[in-house]
C-alpha cells in the first residue's frame, strides 16, 4: 500500500475524518500532520510553527504520494517540498 501525506488546511481540519476514510477508501495509508504533530502541543505550543513545519517536510519523506486537500500557507510549502522530492502530487480540492 502507499502512504499517501495528506495535506488538509487548518480551515478544512473538520473534514479530516472524511479525508482519511477517502484515502483508505482508494487502497492507500493516510498520513495526517495534524494528528502526529497536534496543533496545541506543537504549532501553538512551545515547539512553534516554524519548527513544526520542519517537521512536517521531514515527514513528507516517508510518504509515497503528496495528496493535497486545499490551499493554505502550510500547504503550499508542504507541496514545495514533495515537488523537490519529485513526488507524484494528487489535487483534490
Amino acid at each position: 500500500m502507499k502512504i499517501v501525506y495528506c495535506a488538509i488546511p487548518t480551515k478544512e481540519l473538520d473534514r479530516q475524518d472524511e479525508i482519511m476514510l477517502f484515502v483508505i477508501n482508494q487502497g492507500c495509508v493516510p498520513f495526517n500532520p495534524h494528528l502526529a504533530f497536534p496543533r496545541k502541543y506543537f504549532e501553538e505550543g512551545k515547539i512553534g510553527r516554524s519548527k513544526t513545519m520542519e517537521l512536517c517536510k521531514c515527514s513528507i519523506y516517508w510518504c509515497d504520494e503528496f495528496w493535497y486537500f486545499g490551499k493554505s500557507e502550510g500547504t503550499d510549502i508542504e507541496m514545495q517540498k514533495a515537488k523537490a522530492l519529485g513526488m507524484t502530487i494528487k489535487i483534490l480540492n
